[in-house]
Formats: structure tokens, sequence, C-alpha cells
């Protein structure tokens, strides 16, 4: 027998280790675009930013994406990911929190509210909203549109951890 595996395993192997690391980089890239968001904002935030905050090459930059439009959108991808999940774990008021408190949006709120309007009505009917809608039917069944004109208001106006938890009350049909 050979010591060496045949040739289509190595190449699958590679494949794999090619694809964990891709994904590694992605993820760097998610958390660069974040770190650039909360600590310059949007408008000055350039993709040689991106790429050094990410830890990675401009040239692995550019692979996974061209513009910084790419950039935010896949940064509001991961981040519409992650309020899902906590929709369904934590559930709405939690998910409001996430929202309110979100640092790219309070950054956007302080600075870029020009930018942040830009957002809330682009994400009129994207597949964003769509997934966002999808567990909040999930979650709270009828009212979900309702919901997720919710949390959008959170982006705007936060309001206080009080305010909100009248609100998802009354969303949720258990308030006085």
């Amino acid at each position: 027998m050979s010591a060496t595996p045949p040739r289509a395993d190595r190449a699958r192997g590679t494949r794999i280790r090619a694809g964990n690391a891709m994904d590694r980089a992605q993820s760097a890239i998610v958390a660069g675009v974040g770190h650039c968001l909360v600590g310059q904002g949007a408008r000055k935030t350039t993709m040689i930013d991106i790429a050094a905050a990410s830890g990675v090459a401009k040239g692995t930059l550019y692979n996974h994406v061209r513009t910084k439009s790419e950039a935010y959108a896949l940064y509001a991808d991961a981040e519409v990911t992650r309020l899902v999940d906590v929709l369904a774990v934590d559930g709405l008021a939690a998910a409001g929190r996430e929202v309110a408190d979100h640092p790219a949006l309070a950054r956007m709120r302080a600075h870029e509210p020009a930018a942040l309007a830009s957002v809330l009505v682009s994400e009129a009917s994207s597949p964003l909203r769509e997934r966002v809608l999808e567990a909040l039917d999930d979650l709270v069944g009828a009212p979900s549109a309702l919901a997720l004109r919710w949390l959008l208001s959170l982006m705007v106006v936060p309001g206080t951890p009080e305010s909100r938890a009248a609100e998802v009350a009354a969303l949720l049909g258990t308030g006085s």
C-alpha cells in the first residue's frame, strides 16, 4: 500500500482546508467592517481600512467583496443572521435590545443619520427583511409586520429599556 493518499483524496482535503480559510477570511472581514463602522462610520471607511481592521490582505478582501457596498451588505447579512438567532432563542425583547444598543447603528444615528435613513429605505423589500419577517412569523404570529416595523424604528429611536418592554408587551398582547 502507498503511504500517500490517492490523488482525489488529496484534492478533496485541499478544498476543505481552502473552504475553511475562506470562511475564516469572510468572518474576519465581517468583524473588520463592524469595527470600521463603529470607529469611523460608513462614509470615512475605505476598503484599505476594512482590510486592515480585518487582518487580511487587500487582495483577499477583493476576493470576497468588490466594493464598500458589498462589504456593508456582507456585514448586514451577518448581523441579520445574528438577529434571527436572538429572536429564535431569546425572543422579541432581546432582539429589540440588540437593535437599540447596536454600536454601528448608534454611530450612524449620531453621525450619519442620512446614511441610516437610506439603509432603512433600501431594506423595504430586501431578502434580509424577508428573513427577519419569517423569524417573526415563527415567534409572534400575525403581527409580524408590525413587530418588524418596531425593530426598524429602534434603529432610529432606540427608546429606553422600560419603553421597549412596554412596546413588546403591547405587540405580543401581554401588556396592560
